[in-house]
């Protein structure tokens, strides 16, 4: 995707749910989750920088960051919640 805050924007406009705000992860990527009115999860992601993989000290030092650990936390937690609320709503 290749403006992900305006495709998120837009979704939001035409009634999905934000599950995971727009979030820069370590490994060069924007991405955000929403879900729509039919209860679809969408993940939409966009490549913001490109990152050599084969650099594994730069790695290293990029994920275990404080800003780096935080976004994988938040980006999982937030998968998670609507996880559990979509079961909840299938259980009923």
């Amino acid at each position: 995707m290749e403006d992900v805050k305006k495709t998120y924007q837009k979704s939001i406009e035409l009634g999905a749910k934000s599950v995971t705000d727009i979030t820069e992860l370590w490994f060069g990527e924007k991405v955000c989750r929403i879900l729509d009115p039919f209860g679809n999860l969408w993940w939409i992601n966009e490549r913001v920088e490109e990152i050599d993989f084969t650099k594994f000290g730069e790695i290293r030092k990029r994920a275990n960051s404080q800003e780096g650990v935080a976004g994988i936390a938040y980006i999982q937690k937030s998968l998670d919640e609507v996880f559990h609320a979509q079961k909840s709503f299938f259980k009923r």
